[in-house]
């Protein structure tokens, strides 16, 4: 089945169907989850760390409210304990992975991510992380990613697992979400903090596979009603594998000049009250826009 005949069984947008092919390429670990109806805890162990998921309960009105919590222990004894946001669903889903993320500690990482609920978000990611002595464990903010609970993958088989995103940033930027594409995005754990690693050489194959998957995409671009998000992930996913320059010629000729999504930007980004910086810029047209918006995301220089 071919990933448009996939997308039209499944009634999901591109994003959605990316996702899942991210998914598809996850490779077994130690791992618990939750989201089983009557399923209260799950246990997975590896490498001297014990990771327990469980629910805590609050009852309102009559109804039972779960939440997702996590408990790592290592030598039986709980080192750390990490929640999550609480949900108004009966059973939300939890996953605790135990991972080898940042070698230069004595123990794996524990990845705990859990569903925000809504429509198309989000994957809530927080990482468990030994200090380098092994004494102390502290929560590193993974983040938060479009699409269902997942977690870290071995991206080049070199033993570290990374997370495996697409770029959110590249979502209803110039369309709708179900007709936006959004380009790979690898993050690495480096002395408990996340690093973007997209571009690095051990990557490339990576990144060969996941342009292919968005280069069959364009075979349908002129019949699309929403051409231009598809377009900014293509011409981004090329640029990370140097053909954005091939891919920039194909945006020029399938580019919808009557769109106006994403044609007012704030380029000089977003103060911590939501407010832009600066005064936001208005574009001319969509490749002016474009151009913009990947040189701010890094994906072109910056001249």
């Amino acid at each position: 089945m071919n990933l448009k005949t996939l997308l039209a069984v499944l009634g999901l947008g591109t994003v959605a169907a990316l996702n899942i092919a991210l998914v598809a390429d996850a490779r077994a670990e130690p791992r618990a989850e939750l989201g089983e109806k009557g399923r209260l805890q799950a246990v997975a162990a590896g490498r001297g760390v014990e990771a327990r998921l469980y629910y805590s309960e609050a009852n309102e009105n009559g109804e039972v409210r779960r939440t997702p919590k996590l408990d790592v222990k290592v030598g039986g004894v709980s080192v750390l304990s990490i929640g999550s946001e609480e949900l108004w669903m009966k059973w939300p889903s939890a996953l605790a992975q135990i991972v080898e993320m940042d070698p230069s500690n004595p123990y794996p990482e524990v990845l705990f991510a859990t569903f925000s609920g809504g429509a198309h978000c989000c994957n809530v990611v927080q990482i468990a992380v030994s200090s380098r002595d092994g004494k102390t464990w502290s929560r590193v903010d993974g983040g938060m990613y479009d699409g269902d609970v997942r977690g870290a993958e071995d991206a080049d088989g070199d033993g570290r697992y990374e997370l495996v995103n697409r770029d959110n940033r590249f979502l209803y930027a110039f369309s709708s979400y179900a007709g936006s594409l959004a380009p790979t995005q690898i993050q690495q754990l480096q002395n408990g903090a996340l690093v973007d690693v997209t571009r690095k050489a051990s990557f490339r194959p990576r990144l060969f596979q996941e342009h292919e998957i968005i280069r069959r995409l364009m075979g349908d671009v002129a019949r699309a009603q929403e051409k231009n998000g598809f377009l900014a992930g293509y011409v981004a996913q090329s640029a990370l594998i140097g053909d954005g320059a091939q891919a920039w010629s194909f945006m020029l000729r399938h580019y919808d000049r009557e769109a106006t999504e994403g044609l007012v930007n704030c380029t000089a980004g977003y103060d911590d009250q939501g407010k832009c910086k600066a005064a936001e810029v208005r574009f001319k047209d969509f490749p002016q826009a474009l151009a913009a918006f990947l040189r701010q995301g890094g994906y072109l220089p910056a001249r």
